[in-house]
């Protein structure tokens, strides 16, 4: 419920607002001071280091984002009214800043033909931003039906897969009728839950309302989840820095300082993605300081910019991994990695220290194997990354007695 709303709030639209959101489904949690903690995900990996603390042995995870990294911001922009040449210069300084991003178009009104949708996808991904807009006020299931329309006007005049979207002016129809109507057509990630008080409330905090960074499968109300991740929002240009009469209008010196705690905090304490839309039209007209200063930051702060479909990639890769045959003998630790979808960025983390020893080596598949000492929830982890085109791998790390070189380290970091 924190985190795909309260399903008891399924038509209820704040009175300054007339459209049926998914962030209306935001539930009642009270004072706001919690909006800059990510704390439905924050819960759940409480739930993690309790069950940690009771097995008494160091245990591996599979780390949640791609190369050992300590945050990513996920970059799209959502073309509406965009032309094609608003489109271009935004995709080509993402693209010379080394990143990737999403453009989501309008099936119906795009101004970006085939050919221009090829050239888009030789370096960033496309995909459908159903327009509900006009039928706003009608029954969930017309708009429903609508919205499975324009998904199958994109996937035939694009001859393109819809692998990730978002909906126009963020309009949800019903609870998971929504979700369900996604996964009929293929779609594997939605992006239209924005983690804000979007007509509810002024507060900008990054995980306000929702308290979510992390992707998650959507789940029905019995239990049972579908194919669908959701992938919450956390920034909008028209929102934040934009002059119409719901925008904060932040100015990009104001915004510098709000970012750089933003991704400070995700890339030391939460070790969550920074979703964000900069709309291709808006940066061309207001956005394009901000939407310029969020790579910047993120290049300065090592942190990886991907698109929606690059991320939504990777944890379906992710997902596919299970550890098995998990043994700890008091001083060596042992486990099977299993996987039907090998990918670059999958790694997994091991403590650098147990019980008075430090990790003196991790061996993959009978080869000595180098790893990286990082910090990550405020403890020391040893990062190792999964041989690639493997689908089975076998780990043996060996701990022994707790030694520091001059420098500090463990014994054994590379």
């Amino acid at each position: 419920m924190l985190r795909q709303g309260d399903p008891a709030r399924v038509g209820v639209i704040p009175a300054i607002d007339d459209y049926p959101r998914a962030s209306h489904l935001a539930a009642d949690i009270g004072p706001a001071d919690a909006g800059w903690a990510p704390f439905a995900d924050l819960l759940s990996h409480f739930f993690v280091e309790t069950v940690q603390r009771a097995l008494r042995a160091p245990t591996p995870l599979l780390w949640h984002l791609p190369a050992g990294a300590a945050s990513i911001v996920l970059f799209s922009g959502d073309e509406d009214s965009s032309t094609v040449a608003w489109n271009e210069d935004e995709m080509d300084y993402v693209a010379a800043a080394g990143a990737r991003m999403n453009l989501y178009v309008i099936p119906t009104s795009t101004r970006s033909t085939r050919a221009d949708v090829q050239r888009y996808t030789a370096r960033h991904d496309v995909g459908p931003h159903p327009d509900l807009e006009a039928m706003r006020n009608r029954p969930a299931p017309e708009l429903l039906k609508e919205l499975e329309r324009q998904i199958r006007i994109f996937q035939e005049t694009f001859q393109a897969p819809a692998r990730s979207l978002r909906t126009h002016c963020l309009i949800w129809a019903g609870y998971m009728e929504h979700v369900e109507a996604l996964e009929r057509l293929g779609v594997r990630m939605d992006s239209s839950y924005f983690c804000a008080r979007l007509m509810r409330g002024r507060e900008f905090a990054p995980y306000e309302a929702f308290g979510a960074a992390m992707p998650m499968r959507f789940c029905r109300p019995d239990g049972r989840l579908f194919q669908v991740f959701q992938q919450h929002l956390h920034l909008s240009d028209d929102l934040m820095f934009g002059n119409a009469d719901y925008s904060y209008k932040l100015s990009p010196q104001q915004f510098k300082v709000i970012l750089r705690r933003i991704l400070s905090d995700s890339a030391t304490r939460f070790h969550t993605p920074y979703a964000v839309i900069i709309h291709p039209e808006n940066w061309a007209l207001f956005s394009r300081p901000q939407g310029q200063e969020i790579l910047r930051q993120a290049a300065q702060s090592g942190i990886p910019v991907w698109s929606f479909d690059q991320w939504l990639t990777f944890w379906e890769a992710r997902d596919t991994w299970l550890f098995d045959d998990v043994s700890w003998d008091g001083a060596s630790l042992q486990f099977t990695l299993a996987g039907s979808a090998p990918h670059d960025g999958l790694c997994f983390a091991i403590p650098t220290g147990h019980a008075g020893m430090s990790l003196d080596q991790v061996k993959v598949n009978g080869e000595a194997t180098d790893w990286r000492q990082v910090v990550r929830y405020g403890k020391a982890v040893a990062l190792v990354s999964l041989p690639p085109g493997k689908q089975t791998v076998s780990v043996r790390s060996t701990y022994g007695q707790y030694l520091r070189n001059a420098c500090g380290s463990a014994s054994g970091a590379v």
